[in-house]
């Protein structure tokens, strides 16, 4: 990965960096694929791809969601995408990186000292069915960031108790079945949530994907998020079961 294959990547989706940004971004990417040498963080590892899948894919957001000053909370961050991303180019935004992987969060943690953003960049190692319930977290943040979560239903139910009433959950997708939209209305709404839209891109490469914005707009019950065997037993999106 170049400076100039950035400074054209990003000004052609116009989100033009500076160049302490690239700065950031290179050095991201060097130590995302050192990192990569002794622990599984992305399948993904050429430059090109590295680039266009996941800095551009998470970059992307900010067309769709872009307030000044959000406290965010990225949920499943992994290898810090998308919120790492966001906490580069938006240097007013204070953002915790969630994960449930202690060698991930050690990851995170030493790239956000290496990048300078310590100071408003944290990553937390936990679950979140149990910080949701954690008055230190519940309902403090204005936006929570899910990128290639696996089920609608469940995340929902992990992101909305973090979101205050007024704030917004955004999950990156790609294309795929989500189970029914007046199921994943009705979870988000029994979550303390209101569906806003889904909208649809594509990547410069080609790649679809799908941005599912989701308003909190009361507060979320008590008794969730549930733990993990509620959920799998009794989830709010029901799965479509194959005919066969």
């Amino acid at each position: 990965m170049t400076a100039e294959a950035l400074y054209r990547a990003f000004a052609d989706l116009d989100l033009p960096l500076t160049d302490g940004q690239i700065a950031q971004f290179l050095q991201y990417d060097a130590r995302l694929r050192a990192a990569n040498q002794h622990m599984n963080l992305t399948a993904i590892t050429a430059p090109q791809e590295v680039l266009e899948k996941h800095f551009i894919d998470s970059a992307l957001v900010l067309h769709y969601v872009n307030e000044p000053g959000q406290r965010l909370i990225d949920i499943g961050s992994g290898a810090g995408f998308p919120g790492m991303v966001l906490a580069i180019l938006r240097p007013d935004w204070e953002i915790l990186l969630l994960d449930s992987l202690q060698k991930r969060v050690d990851f995170l943690r030493t790239l956000a000292g290496a990048l300078g953003l310590s100071d408003r960049v944290r990553a937390l190692h936990g679950r979140a069915e149990a910080l949701g319930h954690d008055p230190a977290y519940r309902e403090r943040f204005d936006l929570a960031t899910g990128r290639a979560v696996t089920q609608m239903g469940g995340f929902l139910e992990y992101a909305l108790p973090f979101v205050r009433i007024g704030g917004l959950v955004a999950v990156l997708k790609g294309p795929g079945d989500e189970g029914t939209l007046a199921d994943i209305v009705s979870a988000a709404g029994t979550l303390g949530g209101t569906y806003r839209d889904t909208l649809a891109y594509t990547l410069p490469g080609g790649d679809d994907r799908r941005l599912w914005r989701f308003d909190k707009t009361a507060t979320t019950p008590a008794n969730y998020p549930r733990r993990p065997k509620a959920m799998r037993n009794r989830p709010l999106v029901p799965q479509k079961r194959d005919p066969s």
